[in-house]
């Protein structure tokens, strides 16, 4: 039986100096960029692998954002939160920061969960009435 399963990514952004807020203009952005590109990586959703990735992204002196590096978390993850911060750095832009300092480095974090419990079930035909059998 497969495992139904759901990508759930929590993304927040960290600063030395405090959260970003997660209901500005800027931060639905990042969010919607981030969850329109990450993938859970197939390996990993088999093997029921999941938890937190950390990474660090340094942002220059006009805004933009120069690099990322992976500090934490499963290995795994590591190619596919590269592919995707790939995709944030060509589409960055500054108001993701919501007003915060440029020039700064940042820590993002990503939770990769799978859902528990939901599975396909082994006949989906299965009629509604109470004597009738599943159809083969």
């Amino acid at each position: 039986m497969k495992k139904l399963s759901s990508l759930l990514v929590l993304i927040f952004l960290f600063s030395v100096s405090g959260a970003f807020a997660q209901n500005s203009q800027g931060s639905q952005e990042m969010n919607r960029l981030l969850s329109n590109n990450l993938k859970y990586p197939g390996e990993l959703r088999t093997h029921d692998v999941s938890g937190p990735v950390m990474i660090s992204i340094k942002v220059d002196q006009k805004g933009d954002m120069t690099s990322y590096k992976f500090l934490s978390g499963n290995a795994g993850f590591e190619n596919e939160i590269e592919r995707t911060m790939s995709i944030v750095k060509e589409k960055w832009d500054p108001s993701f920061l919501e007003g915060k300092s440029f020039d700064e480095e940042y820590l993002m974090s990503f939770d990769f969960k799978l859902s528990k419990g939901g599975q396909f079930p082994p006949n989906p035909f299965i009629s509604t009435s109470a004597n009738s059998k599943p159809i083969d």
